[in-house]
């Protein structure tokens, strides 16, 4: 099974999370899990959180899974890293959907200014 990881850009530091906004994700990372058929999103996503924060893969050269990042699963459903948990998208995030990125500093003075 493949999973697409997204990172916040910037970095969410504030609580609650702000609203998912497509334009403040950036793909990031390819990950191919043998998972059993019956696992539980939760349980694939803990896993995949597991090992980008734990058991970096070599070619993995980004930050830890964090906070407002996503992962989408099998490109038919996403989740947002949340404080505690996931909050699961209403439509999944592609990386095709990703066009019109922010860049961080742009990012960051838009959210000073909003």
């Amino acid at each position: 099974m493949f999973f697409h990881v997204f990172l916040a850009d910037p970095l969410h530091t504030s609580f609650p999370l702000p609203p998912f906004d497509r334009r403040r994700v950036r793909y990031v990372y390819r990950i191919e899990l043998d998972a059993p058929t019956d696992a539980t999103d939760t349980a694939l996503l803990e896993e995949v959180f597991r090992i980008l924060n734990i058991d970096h893969p070599r070619d993995y050269t980004e930050r830890s899974l964090s906070v407002g990042d996503v992962v989408t699963i099998a490109e038919s459903r996403s989740y947002v890293c949340d404080f505690t948990g996931w909050i699961r998208l209403t439509s999944p995030v592609k990386r095709g959907d990703l066009i019109a990125r922010l860049r961080p500093t742009e990012a960051t003075a838009d959210a000073i200014r909003e």
